[in-house]
């Protein structure tokens, strides 16, 4: 049995066009905008400088950038900091397992394994860190220690101190074991 041409191109573009039904949520859920990167660099290198002098370096080794409603930089295998005097002297370093910026707010958020250490010696370890660029301070609520130049060690709950790290306050101190012939003072 030989069915005339046309007949089959008039099947052909029933099936075809009443298979090509679009389901508005099939269609919203395709389109819709998940929360990927726009930008994802490998062993990034950022300075950030003010007035012509480099302030700041970052390095990390995954440098993802989120872009829309909630602007953010995302350092989910590490960062390191160093800060600079105008000298372009070390002046502070900071290091986290993870960390976030949220662009909007001018606030990096630190997690994991944070470690701070300053020029005057002292080192600063932590699970979680805020670092408030224009408030120009950095803070925490949760478990720190504290180690000096002098083996001097604070250990307390919350913190907050000048971003250089030169001047510290432990809001909730539980344990100061000052080295021989040293006294505690609790706001450096």
């Amino acid at each position: 049995m030989h069915l005339p041409v046309s007949f089959l191109f008039l099947f052909a573009g029933i099936v075809l066009f009443s298979s090509c039904e679009n389901d508005i949520k099939t269609v919203q859920m395709v389109t819709q905008r998940t929360d990927l990167p726009m930008i994802t660099t490998q062993n990034a290198e950022l300075l950030y400088s003010d007035s012509a002098r480099v302030k700041v370096k970052l390095t990390a080794p995954v440098f993802d950038q989120y872009v829309g409603e909630n602007p953010r930089i995302v350092m989910p295998r590490g960062v390191k900091i160093s800060f600079f005097n105008d000298s372009l002297k070390v002046t502070t370093t900071l290091r986290a397992d993870s960390a976030i910026r949220r662009e909007k707010d001018n606030m990096m958020e630190a997690r994991k394994r944070v470690v701070v250490g300053n020029k005057k010696g002292d080192t600063l370890h932590t699970e979680k860190l805020i670092w408030d660029e224009r408030r120009r301070i950095i803070y925490t609520d949760v478990h720190v220690l504290i180690t000096s130049k002098n083996n001097e060690i604070t250990e307390g709950e919350g913190l907050e101190a000048n971003e250089d790290f030169t001047r510290w306050k432990i809001k909730k101190a539980v344990v100061s074991m000052p080295s021989e012939g040293q006294s505690i003072d609790k706001e450096k």
